[in-house]
């Protein structure tokens, strides 16, 4: 399935789920529309579309797994971003957790760019590919680095 197709569905069918469930069960009294209307039009544009189709390529052109990587990243970036458009202070303990973060995927990028690490055996990210060979209309896994 095209990704614009997935996601679209996807999207459809959680804002009716949700729209329907804030109607039903949530009051909807707001002071400030237009400040509304951006955090919605941002958690729209950017949390849902944006950062769903960048996993969405990166799973495609890389490994699930160091795609899935990105994702530990994401209380970092937040802290970053506080610190800078919300003027927190960055304490000790938020930096120590940077440090664990980008050492992590750090080791994780490492290992999936095809290095092994002692005691593994060199060919441990072998992945496969089905082909579908058009005359024979048979399944044929090869093997892929």
């Amino acid at each position: 399935m095209d990704l614009r197709n997935g996601q679209t569905v996807q999207l459809l069918a959680s804002t009716v789920l949700a729209g329907v469930c804030s109607f039903a069960f949530e009051p909807f009294p707001t002071s400030d529309p237009a400040t509304l209307v951006v955090s919605v039009a941002w958690l729209a544009m950017v949390n849902s579309i944006g950062a769903v189709s960048l996993l969405y390529l990166m799973v495609r052109r890389d490994h699930a797994g160091r795609a899935s990587t990105m994702f530990f990243l994401v209380p970092s970036v937040t802290a970053v971003l506080a610190t800078v458009i919300l003027h927190e202070p960055l304490e000790i303990p938020v930096i120590a957790g940077f440090s664990i973060d980008a050492a992590g995927v750090l080791l994780v990028i490492h290992d999936s760019a095809g290095r092994s690490w002692p005691g593994r055996p060199a060919d441990h990210r072998r992945s496969h590919r089905a082909v579908v060979q058009p005359e024979e209309h048979e399944l044929v896994l090869t093997s892929v680095r």
